[in-house]
């Protein structure tokens, strides 16, 4: 019981070394590989996330320059063509004029529309960056306004003198040449106007062109950015799949499979150190390690109880000294034998060592074992295996014999005194020569076995009686009782 005690601390210490050992750590073995697993579908993750960000934030940061810049600049592009039209509208209501203060007021709405169109010229370039692209524009507007400066003093030339004709009577010839010059004059410059009008609006025209061109090719690299991040976005996707298939297919196959192979080989119902899986070098090995040494150590300690249990067994039917079964198996052989139906043939012997207490106290108990020992081996050499042999005292020993007749019985048992007599045993330097005296009875119709013993004891007694180193046999025949070898 110690040893199976000690066995099972030894098993708890391996087990405890197992689980506090450096190979068995938080960042080994399956833990160490989990986490990379874990940290790279968290960064395959992380990724696709930033580059969606990255993508809405490029989208609105484009929608904002379009709304800022090339919106503004299409909406002020638009304005200056308004104004350079009403510029030229103005100058229409200038040649108008016939009071002075008609003049004034469209001088005043001229010089107006001019500043505004300075302005917008200005905004145009600033949203565009390209201010020498405007030089063209700029030149128009100067020339506008020379011509607006040179109606202002044509027109009021003419309003004097319509004014002066208006009072002469009749009209002086030169008035009227001289009317018609400014007139003519005044076509001349509307008919500039509208010219620079024109080409104002074409230059105007190109930047808006420019504008839109630029917009759709923010629009057209937005596009292509987005597909990019779109196809980066399906990779990361893909690549998060793949991450989670694989932490999945490592669950699986590189912890949860290897688990149910260790619980399918401890079902088993007597599971052997072989059977237990253990490869590679994480924490399911490190586990089958431990449950195959653990496995190991119950069987070590069955075994040992088998053997116990055969030990106790054996003690509990034989005679440890002499390997022979003990009087209580003898008695229970006699007692299943008794209550069976009566169609064989049984015998009893009783078998006693002469003068054994001498031995024991000349030569000492050492010495009566070694008697014991030498005897019970002879009786086993020398009769047959179907007849059961027992130490039934001290020195005593009982035999029953089944199926076998009187005569070869008492022949066998004869020829055994006689062997023992003329056997010297070796006790330390002293050769003893012991005899034995034997009682033998054969079981007779009616009678019990209890009774067939008996009278065997009382035939051993007689042959102690009769002086030792003898047999004495009761016979079943009528004609006498005892026969004396």
């Amino acid at each position: 019981m110690s040893s199976d005690r000690d066995t099972g601390e030894s098993t708890g210490r391996e087990l405890t070394e197992e689980a506090s050992s450096p190979s068995s750590g938080l960042l080994s073995g399956l833990a160490l590989r989990t986490l990379l697993l874990s940290l790279l579908l968290v960064g395959v993750t992380l990724g696709a996330i930033l580059l969606a960000l990255q993508a809405f934030g490029q989208y609105r940061a484009t929608i904002a320059e379009l709304d800022q810049q090339q919106n503004r600049g299409l909406a002020t592009a638009h304005l200056l063509l308004q104004q350079t039209e009403g510029l030229v509208s103005s100058s229409s209501l200038l040649l108008l004029a016939s009071t002075h203060f008609q003049r004034r007021e469209a001088m005043f709405e001229i010089a107006d529309r001019a500043e505004w169109v300075g302005r917008l010229v200005n905004q145009l370039a600033a949203l565009r960056g390209e201010s020498s692209r405007f030089d063209d524009i700029l030149a128009v507007r100067q020339q506008l306004m020379a011509n607006v400066a040179a109606m202002q003093g044509l027109v009021q030339q003419r309003i004097d003198l319509r004014a002066a004709l208006s009072g002469d009577s009749p009209p002086s010839r030169a008035s009227l040449e001289q009317l018609a010059d400014v007139e003519m004059q005044l076509a001349a410059i509307i008919r500039d106007n509208r010219l620079l009008s024109r080409n104002l609006g074409i230059s105007v025209g190109y930047h808006v062109t420019a504008m839109r061109e630029q917009v759709q090719g923010t629009i057209d690299d937005l596009n292509a950015d987005i597909a990019r991040l779109e196809t980066l976005l399906k990779a990361s996707a893909v690549a998060v799949i793949l991450a989670v298939l694989l932490l999945l297919g490592f669950i699986q196959f590189g912890v949860v499979r290897r688990l149910r192979r260790l619980q399918a080989s401890l079902s088993h119902p007597h599971p052997l150190p072989e059977h237990i899986e253990v490869r590679g070098g994480d924490e399911v090995a490190h586990m089958g390690a431990a449950i195959r040494r653990y496995v190991h150590s119950i069987n070590l300690n069955e075994q040992r109880i088998l053997e116990m249990n055969r030990e106790l067994n054996f003690l509990a039917t034989h005679d440890s000294l002499t390997r022979l079964h003990n009087r209580h198996y003898f008695e229970q052989a006699l007692k299943v034998h008794g209550e069976a139906p009566q169609d064989s043939t049984l015998c009893v012997a009783l078998m006693d060592i002469d003068h054994f207490k001498a031995i024991n106290d000349n030569f000492g108990h050492d010495a009566g074992d070694r008697v014991l020992q030498h005897i019970a081996r002879m009786i086993r050499q020398e009769l047959p295996d179907e007849v059961l042999v027992a130490r039934y005292g001290g020195e005593e020993f009982a035999l029953l014999a089944r199926d076998v007749p009187l005569r070869a019985l008492q022949r066998g048992l004869d020829v055994l005194r006689r062997e023992i007599a003329a056997t010297a045993i070796e006790v330390g330097p002293e050769r003893l020569s012991v005899t034995v005296s034997i009682g033998l009875a054969q079981q007779q119709p009616g009678c019990s076995l209890a009774s067939t013993v008996k009278e065997a004891d009382e035939r051993l007694y007689q042959a102690k009686d009769a002086g030792r180193n003898r047999l004495v046999a009761h016979s079943p025949r009528p004609s006498g009782n005892e026969v004396s070898l």
